[in-house]
């Protein structure tokens, strides 16, 4: 009896450990499998779904990665025929000669070859996602060698062939007097937005200066500055900020092929030529006729007025980011033209 009475508590001690250590083992597999879960969720997000709150639920963030796509730099231009396989996709700044451009490879067209010349435009009112995808499916969907014309800002692209980005700026201060009086009173070929109307005061420079609120004024008319247009679609692009203008010049000396200045125009259209001879073949030689200067005149800003030179002198202040992307790719552009001894 002794014996048995002996046996039975460390039967029962027994017992208890070992459901504790069932417990443990079992604690230790659940922990495991939360943390695995966790993080397999966490990679699992897009990017669009990992924002911060102030940043509008609409738009995707691109990743880093996927920004610098490879600009073709390669040496086409001892090929004296048309490449098949090649996208030139000009992505416009609006009021920086994107008409222009249009008009003279539209009228080289066959000449030169292109199996597309064609425009996307009124892209502005579109979501930015959506904006992203319809720039993909014009691509997909052109017959090359296409020039596609688009009115949005930068996207990157996916492309199975060669892809070209090139795009024209010009001074800040210009352009803005140029979109400016171009809302207000249009130009040779189309008329004023008559629904912006009210916003066109005759002394509207001149009241900005004197309101207290130049942020107001001035900050409308920003909001159509360059660099954000080449910064792209992420949420730091909606940003005047300094790391939307690193960006952006990120973008146009390592992605673009080439970025051209309107006050060089002429220049830019001889580095297209030299560059890429046979799509651009004539295109100097088209811009000198009698009938281009005509089209170049029809497209000019009407009743374009200067404003005081102490507004000026503030509206300059206002756009320095702008300047200093202006002031990067006119150095870019000033080594593309000495490397191809264009003077």
């Amino acid at each position: 009896m002794g014996c048995i009475s002996t046996y039975l508590p460390i039967r029962k001690l027994l017992r208890l450990l070992l459901f504790l250590l069932t417990l443990m083992f079992l604690g230790i597999i659940f922990g495991l499998i939360r943390s695995d879960g966790k993080n397999a969720a966490i990679q699992g997000k897009f990017p669009s779904e990992m924002r911060s709150s102030n940043e509008d639920s609409r738009e995707p963030i691109i990743k880093e990665t996927l920004v610098v796509t490879p600009k073709v730099d390669r040496d086409i231009s001892s090929v004296e025929r048309v490449v098949p396989n090649t996208t030139f996709v000009y992505f416009i700044i609006p009021k920086c000669g994107s008409r222009t451009l249009f008009y003279l490879v539209s009228n080289l067209k066959e000449k030169n070859g292109w199996g597309e010349v064609s425009a996307l435009t009124k892209l502005v009112k579109e979501r930015r996602r959506d904006r992203t995808s319809m720039v993909q499916e014009y691509v997909d969907n052109a017959t090359r060698p296409a020039f596609l014309y688009v009115d949005t800002s930068f996207v990157p692209l996916r492309d199975s062939g060669d892809l070209v980005y090139i795009s024209l700026i010009r001074d800040p201060l210009e352009r803005f007097l140029s979109a400016y009086y171009f809302e207000k009173s249009g130009d040779g070929i189309q008329g004023p937005d008559t629904g912006l109307k009210g916003k066109y005061e005759r002394d509207y420079f001149s009241h900005c200066q004197k309101s207290l609120r130049n942020d107001t004024c001035f900050g409308h008319w920003l909001g159509k500055t360059i660099h954000p247009r080449f910064c792209g679609v992420t949420s730091i692009c909606s940003q005047m900020a300094r790391k939307t203008i690193e960006r952006a010049k990120r973008i146009a000396s390592q992605t673009f092929s080439v970025v051209g200045i309107l006050e060089e125009f002429d220049k830019f259209l001889q580095l297209l030529e030299k560059k890429y001879p046979a799509h651009f073949k004539g295109l100097y030689e088209m811009y000198q006729k009698s009938e281009t200067r005509e089209f170049v005149s029809k497209v000019k800003t009407k009743e374009k007025e200067r404003p005081r030179p102490d507004i000026i002198e503030k509206m300059k202040e206002d756009m320095k980011l702008d300047y200093e992307f202006y002031g990067f790719v006119k150095d870019q552009f000033h080594k593309q033209l000495d490397e191809m001894d264009i003077r």
